[in-house]
C-alpha cells in the first residue's frame, strides 16, 4: 500500500494513557511497507462529558475508519466506553479486529463475541488483520520455520 492510501484506523481508547495503546503502534510504526492514519484521539476527551457528548466524539472517530482495534487489555477497567465503541463500529459497518490482552490466551467475552478476527501481539497477524478485513488483501504470506540441526 502507498503512502498515498494509507488505511484508516480506530484503536480502542478510554482517554486514559494505556501501555497497550502505545504499544500498538510501536508494532504499526516496525511493520515494512505498511502506511496508516490513525483516527483515535485519546489525548483529546470530549467536551461534552454527557453519554450523548461521548458519543457523538468516538462517531466521529470511528466513522471514517476502515477497521476498528479493540485492545483487549481494556476491556475490563473501561468495558462501558469499550462496549460503545463496539456497537458504534457495528453501526457504521466497520469490522472489528480484536487484540488479545498482552501475554494472555484469553480475550473478553464481549470482544470475543464481535470482533471479524482476533489476533495476537504480532506485527505480522496485526496486519494482515489490517489489510484483509479494511480492503479484502490476502497477504498471501508464509510461516518461515527454521529449523537448527
Amino acid at each position: 500500500m502507498s503512502k498515498d492510501q494509507p488505511y484508516r484506523i480506530f484503536v480502542s481508547h478510554a482517554w486514559h494513557p494505556h501501555d497497550d495503546y502505545t504499544r500498538l503502534f510501536e508494532y504499526l510504526g516496525d511493520a515494512k511497507d505498511f502506511f496508516y492514519v490513525n483516527l483515535s484521539t485519546p489525548d483529546v476527551p470530549p467536551t461534552d462529558a454527557s453519554r450523548m457528548g461521548i458519543e457523538a466524539a468516538l462517531a466521529r472517530q470511528i466513522g471514517p475508519a476502515e477497521v476498528v482495534i479493540v485492545l483487549g487489555g481494556l476491556y475490563d477497567a473501561h468495558k462501558d466506553v469499550i462496549e460503545l465503541q463496539m456497537a458504534l463500529a457495528k453501526k457504521h459497518g466497520k469490522p472489528i479486529i480484536g487484540l488479545r490482552p498482552s501475554g494472555s490466551q484469553v480475550i473478553p467475552k464481549g470482544i470475543e463475541q464481535r470482533a471479524s478476527e482476533i489476533v495476537v501481539w504480532s506485527e505480522r497477524t496485526i496486519v494482515d488483520a489490517i489489510k484483509l478485513l479494511a480492503r479484502g488483501e490476502q497477504t498471501n504470506r508464509f510461516e518461515v520455520i527454521d529449523f537448527d540441526g
